[in-house]
């Protein structure tokens, strides 16, 4: 999926390390049984100098994703791709996105879900 902000942004805006993200944030909220509430949330973070990645921790282990800035104001993310690893990877999943600007939030959409089919 490709998220669009508003202006161009730099890679560095999201530098964080490993599962852990800096002060701004992008957000990939994930409801896997349907009840409206995020199951997972995945995180999009750029690393020393390397492209953007997705890390999503889950009870069944970390997971990984790729991310790519692919416009100056736009991210193509895998959103998919880490919930193969799963043990059990549910038919239907919904996603939301969310980024996190210091105190200021912004989801998309700004309410329900979007629903992906996985299988």
């Amino acid at each position: 999926m490709t998220i669009s902000m508003w202006d161009s942004w730099s890679s560095t805006v999201l530098e964080g390390s490993n599962y852990v993200p800096g002060k701004n944030k992008l957000l990939v909220l994930y409801d896997l049984n349907g009840d409206n509430k995020p199951d997972l949330t995945g995180q999009v973070i750029f690393v020393s100098n390397r492209s953007l990645d997705l890390f999503v921790k889950a009870s069944d282990g970390n997971l990984i994703g790729q991310a790519t800035h692919t416009t100056p104001s736009s991210v193509a993310v895998q959103v998919c791709s880490p919930l193969f690893d799963l043990e059990r990877i549910p038919p239907t999943v919904r996603v939301a996105f969310e980024s996190v600007n210091r105190r200021h939030r912004d989801r998309m959409p700004n309410r329900g879900w979007i629903r992906l089919n996985v299988l």
